[in-house]
């Protein structure tokens, strides 16, 4: 059988159609989204060490050099 549709309903299939399309795309990025994120949360916790012991060892030279460049206008080195 030959079923015919109104206007109305075929729009209305239409904009079904585009809705359950438009779902899976947002359901795709939201995986892909989540699986980049994890992939960099694992990868800064992996280094973690290496970005704090940078951090670190700039501000211990930071202070030393400030240290050093106090005692130097004050002529006690």
């Amino acid at each position: 059988m030959n079923q015919m549709y109104t206007h109305e309903q075929l729009e209305i299939e239409l904009l079904k159609n585009n809705q359950n399309h438009t779902f899976k795309v947002l359901e795709r990025l939201e995986s892909k989204l989540d699986e980049s994120l994890n992939r960099l949360e694992s990868k800064m916790n992996s280094q973690h060490h290496w970005i704090l012991g940078a951090i670190f060892g700039l501000y211990g030279i930071g202070v030393t050099a400030l240290i050093a460049v106090v005692c130097k206008a004050y002529s006690l080195i």
